[in-house]
């Protein structure tokens, strides 16, 4: 806590299960007992570990902690992966809460080279945890490659959920600037995936010269989202690239999947300029999902294009 970390480069060309400033920081499985790490500027010079699962530039994996004001400054660099590769952690998971994190660095986790795994989960009838099945999946993020707010995905997210009353763990006053890059399968500007129990607020980026390149997913929030995101900004002064093809683009989230999206506006030309691809200015692609209260405005240019959604599946009311 309270440490400016200065120069930090990660190197590693073996099979691990996760790397960073610290290989995992773990909580106490005493819910009672508030693990934290705050106050830290980290200047981050590279991180290269393509076999490793988890990768981020404090923590490969957070688990049960709480973490406030952290900023990772690292300005044309990219933090190179293989599963979740995040700027702050690869996965952050369980019983958390992180505030006020800023970053401006790229990340790139590797992408399949055959087939795509549609799920993080191994199994929902079993309650699998996510770690079980990592090795099939590709997400980054600038912030975060999965943040998941429990271990066990044992019930179905096509529930109806109670968005009051049911319990959320809070990641907010999260801020990504500068040229950011993002490469994998299922890619964000902030996220890489956003998990059911996970409530995102005061989201704030501002990307200059962007690019983003998910095989299956961009967006410039979140390429994939099953939790509640609510009152953000989203900008982009310049062109933000799409570079993948026979992908879905956005400006907020790219996979929707039984998220809950609530005052957001975003200002941001996206373009595509290869063709067969779905690009859409808020969802690009909304599968049993809520929206409402949220504005685009800026110009698409792509093969499909949705002013608010790409495409929508399963639900016939959205809010």
């Amino acid at each position: 806590n309270n440490m400016d970390i200065s120069g930090l480069m990660i190197y590693s060309g073996s099979s691990l299960n996760s790397i960073g400033l610290f290989k995992d920081m773990v909580g106490a499985d005493d819910i009672s007992i508030k693990n934290s790490v705050r106050n830290l500027d980290i200047n981050v010079k590279s991180i290269l570990a393509t076999k490793t699962t988890a990768v981020g530039s404090l923590a490969g994996i957070i688990e049960d902690f709480n973490v406030y004001n952290i900023d990772i400054d690292a300005d044309g660099v990219i933090v190179v992966g293989a599963n979740a590769v995040g700027g702050l952690a690869g996965i952050v998971r369980g019983n958390i809460n992180v505030e006020n994190i800023t970053s401006n660095i790229g990340v790139n986790s590797t992408r399949a080279s055959s087939g795509y795994r549609y799920s993080i989960y191994l199994s929902r009838n079993n309650g699998q945890e996510i770690s079980y099945n990592l090795t099939n999946v590709y997400y980054a993020g600038s912030i975060i490659g999965i943040v998941d707010g429990y271990q066990n995905a044992n019930y179905d997210i096509n529930n109806s959920r109670d968005i009051v009353n049911s319990t959320y763990f809070d990641v907010k006053d999260i801020n990504v600037s500068g040229n950011i890059t993002a490469i994998g399968d299922t890619v964000g500007g902030a996220f890489g995936l956003i998990g059911e129990r996970i409530r995102v607020s005061d989201v704030n980026i501002d990307i200059n010269n962007g690019s983003l390149s998910g095989a299956q997913y961009s967006a410039l929030v979140a390429g994939e989202n099953r939790g509640l995101i609510l009152d953000s900004n989203i900008i982009s002064e310049s062109d933000t690239l799409f570079n993948s093809s026979n992908n879905v683009s956005a400006g907020l989230v790219g996979l929707n999947l039984g998220g809950y999206i609530d005052n957001v506006n975003v200002n941001a030309n996206i373009v595509k300029t290869d063709t067969n691809n779905t690009v859409a200015g808020i969802i690009g692609r909304n599968v049993n999902g809520y929206i409402r209260n949220s504005y685009y405005n800026g110009n698409l240019l792509g093969y499909i294009t949705g002013g608010i959604i790409g495409a929508n599946y399963d639900r016939e009311t959205l809010i």
